[in-house]
């Protein structure tokens, strides 16, 4: 009897396949699912926010808890409904040590979803605001919020992008490794409630926040987003090739 897992050879070779596949896909078909990530993203982000908003009175620790594990809809959304992800997307580094796809094709790639998802997380945070679901508390909520993240430490700020992405790889990974819809769903679920318990930073989601904090009118610096989106985006990127980097070199690379 088989195992109902894919062995980590066979996930290193399911993500070569996956970047030589993303890589040549036409700029449309990138385009709506680097806009579908966003959305799914932003979905998490709005829904963790509107659990700590409810949540007040409950144990900090409990809020946490159904915050981090709510937030978990956006890359179950992404695995198992199909999206481009930037963050996840680091994985198609792999394509590129084993030559498979080149590095132009990689960064082309990063640079166009990353913009998508950027596009697509705006869009649902105006969405949202037309709904007035965060109306009365979310001014004050997700303004702190963004301000906390915009004032952050550029070290501190790329340290929890570092972290933040060699989770969400791994979320990514270990999903690649299950066989059904609800082995992908647990095994990319629990690597991202981890990071968003942590408190760690992630620049899609940070995509949904800043833009939802400015739509509710909190008053942030449009540059100190600017400058912390790409800080933890580069943090991201490492956080990413920590896990592509160790895998590939263990079984993607021909012996």
């Amino acid at each position: 009897m088989g195992s109902n897992l894919n062995s980590p050879l066979e996930i290193t070779e399911v993500q070569k396949n996956v970047a030589i596949t993303k890589a040549n896909n036409p700029v449309v078909k990138t385009f709506m699912m680097g806009i579908m990530a966003g959305i799914f993203i932003a979905i998490g982000g709005a829904a963790s926010t509107m659990v700590n908003i409810v949540g007040k009175g409950l144990s900090p620790l409990v809020t946490k808890l159904l915050g981090s594990g709510i937030f978990t809809i956006g890359i179950v959304s992404v695995v198992l409904a199909g999206a481009e992800l930037f963050t996840g997307n680091i994985l198609m580094s792999i394509g590129a040590f084993s030559k498979d796809i080149s590095v132009k094709e990689l960064l082309q790639n990063w640079i166009k979803v990353w913009i998508f998802n950027l596009l697509g997380s705006i869009l649902f945070a105006a969405i949202i605001t037309f709904t007035r679901i965060f109306e009365e508390s979310g001014p004050e909520v997700f303004g702190k919020m963004a301000n906390a993240k915009a004032s952050m430490d550029l070290s501190t700020a790329f340290f929890r992008g570092v972290g933040c992405n060699l989770l969400v790889c791994l979320s990514v990974w270990t999903s690649t490794a299950g066989k059904d819809g609800i082995s992908k769903f647990f095994l990319a679920a629990f690597p991202v409630a981890v990071f968003v318990f942590f408190g760690f930073e992630h620049c899609v989601a940070n995509m949904y926040y800043f833009p939802q904090a400015l739509f509710l009118g909190a008053k942030v610096p449009i540059g100190s987003i600017i400058i912390r989106l790409l800080v933890v985006t580069l943090g991201n990127i490492v956080g990413g090739l920590l896990i592509s980097i160790p895998y590939y070199f263990t079984y993607g690379r021909k012996q």
